[in-house]
């Protein structure tokens, strides 16, 4: 077999393959954005149940991506809402704490 019939052969072959990858259908879209989501907490809650339910289907599923970015949002917040975590304690919770850890500070003199 020369390089023509070689070339022809390739070609014959490779064809079909990007007949077939030029015809692959789009990726899906979301129907729905995170905000869109945030804004509509009854489809939110619905969409995420459906989600749950049916990992396996849903698992490249878009809309299942949004919803639960959606839902880890929405329990979050935004962390300048949060409480204060007391990592840092207070002047009062610290003279308290080296009051009972040494007991001769208090006794009568």
């Amino acid at each position: 077999m020369n390089a023509i019939q070689r070339a022809w052969a390739v070609a014959h072959l490779l064809a079909p393959v990007g007949f077939l990858l030029g015809c692959s259908p789009e990726p899906p879209k979301a129907e729905f954005t995170v905000d869109e989501y945030l804004a509509n907490p009854a489809a939110m809650n619905a969409r995420l149940k459906e989600c749950a339910n049916n990992p396996g289907d849903f698992r490249d599923d878009p809309d299942c991506a949004n919803v639960k970015a959606a839902a880890e949002r929405q329990g979050i917040g935004s962390l300048r809402d949060l409480p204060p975590l007391g990592l840092v304690p207070s002047e009062e919770s610290d003279r308290a704490e080296r009051s009972a850890s040494n007991p001769e500070s208090h006794s009568p003199q």
